[in-house]
């Protein structure tokens, strides 16, 4: 009971801030010093408030918003009692005042969403408490438990990272508060990796700390609103130091490997190409009353046609799985098949994700050919008829398939040899989804064999098809 209680006592607060805010022009700093002069230097508040020129009804609400801040004060103090009277009241008041920050961006989405006029809604709003919650409700249960959390040192940092042009189920959804079978949306790899909806009071929380960022070359809610799923990662972080961030940030993409091959080998289309994407990565604190900080962002880091400012508004393509259990089985499949770790394998991995980022085709066509290199290129003879050879007997049993393989991968050679030797060649899109296809196919299976046989590195794979396939 003492947390709902407390709960609602913090919620209170950011209401009447938010009153004093805008029915009595108080800015948060002033109303800040007043209650700092109050309950830390212990003045009395007729002292305080005599000082300062305030309608009746203000003193009244900032009566009510020194007894509930009392309050909240005592139970910070009694929970975290390392902390000084100075330590405690910034914390506390540092949550409200992002609280209520919150609450109006909220009220300014609604608004806006509805076409509707943000000062109206928010005056509404805030003339009664049950109207208040009501209001609030998407975002205050996730602003308590965090305040709650951190206070009780019971939360963690999350890395949080967009996956663009991703729909799972088929279903687009904006936030997490959205549920499939009683069941929140998500997709769980192992303990601290999951791909789940970014909730409203993160995707608040998020905008919040970018604001004045002018480095984020286009508006961050096109960017995030974009992103329907996102990739949360929960690091051990136990103290912040110098080169620990890069340190997370690295790791971060090495996790992001795996599930975005999984989810590019688990796609029903074979004819197509996705443009999921990722470069955002937010590294979003435990406190709530701190900003979180965004990383590795830059446009130029998209295909060129993602990299002007209104390209968000518009259609994309959309990776589509309905299939999450295959998801998972790939996944788990590629990460736990010994040859995971091999340098050549790994290679052909990010040169075959790089795919999916190219808008010319002829890069296409030279990811795809160091993908399939570094997969079968090894000994010796002439590299067209042994990675066409090798390729068309690794995905089928069948002749007459087989050539069709054989015939096709040895044409797409004669098209990357043109582009590295300065010749002109026609190419046809078709035809490199095709091998990109088939070098999705290889990666499978390469992992298929590995597990099987217990094949550690390329070459051991190499070995196996040409002598039993």
């Amino acid at each position: 009971m003492e947390k709902e209680e407390i709960g609602d006592t913090l919620v209170e607060c950011v209401r009447d801030l938010l009153i004093l805010k805008h029915k009595h022009n108080i800015n948060y700093r002033k109303l800040c010093n007043i209650l700092k002069q109050i309950i830390v230097r212990e003045k009395g508040f007729e002292n305080v408030l005599g000082m300062i020129p305030l309608e009746e009804t203000a003193k009244s609400t900032v009566s009510e918003f020194l007894t509930n801040m009392t309050s909240l004060m005592a139970y910070v103090n009694k929970v975290r009692a390392d902390w000084g009277d100075n330590e405690s009241f910034r914390f506390t008041c540092a949550g409200i005042v992002n609280g209520s920050l919150l609450f109006e961006m909220l009220v300014d989405m609604y608004a806006t969403e509805n076409g509707l006029e943000f000062r109206s809604i928010l005056m509404e709003s805030i003339s009664e408490p049950e109207t208040f919650k009501k209001m609030g409700e998407p975002i205050f249960n996730e602003f308590v438990n965090s305040w709650f959390g951190y206070l009780h040192k019971k939360t963690t940092w999350k890395l949080i990272i967009p996956l663009y042009g991703l729909s799972l189920y088929g279903e687009k959804f904006l936030f997490l508060d959205y549920e499939r079978n009683g069941k929140p949306y998500e997709l769980v790899f192992k303990e601290g990796v999951k791909i789940r909806k970014l909730s409203l009071f993160e995707y608040l929380k998020i905008k919040l700390s970018l604001w004045g960022n002018f480095n984020i070359p286009f508006k961050p809610n096109l960017v995030l609103e974009r992103a329907l799923w996102v990739v949360e990662l929960t690091p051990e972080i136990p103290e912040m130091s110098e080169g620990l961030i890069e340190k997370v940030i690295k790791d971060a993409e090495n996790e992001i490997l795996p599930i975005i091959t999984s989810l590019r080998i688990a796609n029903p289309y074979p004819d197509s190409y996705d443009t999921l994407w990722t470069k955002i990565i937010v590294l979003m604190s435990p406190s709530p009353t701190e900003k979180d900080e965004v990383y590795l962002f830059t446009v130029f880091d998209l295909p060129s046609k993602f990299q002007k400012a209104d390209v968000l508004l518009f259609p994309m393509p959309t990776l589509i799985i309905t299939d999450t259990k295959k998801v998972i089985e790939i996944y788990k499949l590629l990460t736990t098949s010994p040859i995971w770790r091999d340098n050549k394998y790994q290679i052909a991995i990010r040169r075959f994700n790089m795919v999916y980022t190219r808008e010319k085709l002829e890069d296409k066509i030279l990811d795809l050919a160091i993908a399939l290199e570094a997969l079968f290129s090894k000994g010796p003879g002439d590299l067209r008829y042994k990675v066409s050879l090798r390729l068309s007997r690794l995905l089928e049993n069948n002749p007459e398939n087989r050539e069709k393989i054989f015939e096709k991968t040895k044409k797409f050679y004669s098209q990357r040899s043109s582009i590295v030797h300065g010749r002109r060649t026609e190419v046809n899109e078709h035809e490199i989804k095709e091998i990109a296809n088939y070098v999705k196919q290889a990666i499978y299976k390469f992992a298929e064999l590995s597990k099987t046989q217990n094949m550690k590195h390329v070459s051991d794979i190499l070995k196996y098809i040409d002598h039993y396939l």
